[in-house]
């Protein structure tokens, strides 16, 4: 098991980008597959760009907006990795017609083994689970 990756990120656009990097650094040491590891960072983006578009009335700079925890779990002898984004903003319902946009999760879904979404005055969790492939 790798140590965790902790990333604190303003809820602002280039937080999206950083989030990639840091969440593709951490694993690319580990013994997943490369295509799994791609949906992982792709999904986590989108977790974190949902939170820059939809958490905060406004973009922030406070440097802890957006919390990005990743790490290896051995649950019932399976490794998984679950990265979990959280926000302390306000969720927001989607639009009933979202047009072109409003697929976040559904993307989220496609991508990883499971989402778990959990929201109150508190803020947003999204809790993104992948299982190592034959383990």
């Amino acid at each position: 098991m790798g140590e965790p990756l902790r990333q604190l990120l303003p809820a602002e656009p280039t937080s999206a980008a950083a989030a990639r990097a840091a969440l593709g650094a951490w694993l690319a040491p580990l013994p997943w597959p490369e295509d799994v590891a791609q949906d992982l960072v792709f999904a986590a983006s989108e977790a974190v760009a949902n939170c820059i578009d939809h958490a905060y009335a406004e973009p922030t700079t406070a440097p802890d907006a957006i919390v990005l925890l990743a790490r290896e779990v051995d649950d019932d002898d399976r490794v998984c990795v679950e990265v979990t984004v959280t926000d302390r903003g306000r969720w927001r319902d989607p639009p009933a017609d979202p047009r072109f946009r409003g697929r976040g999760i559904a993307m989220m879904r496609a991508l990883t083994d499971t989402v778990t979404l959990h929201h109150d005055d508190d803020g947003t969790t999204v809790l993104l689970r992948c299982w190592r492939p034959g383990g």
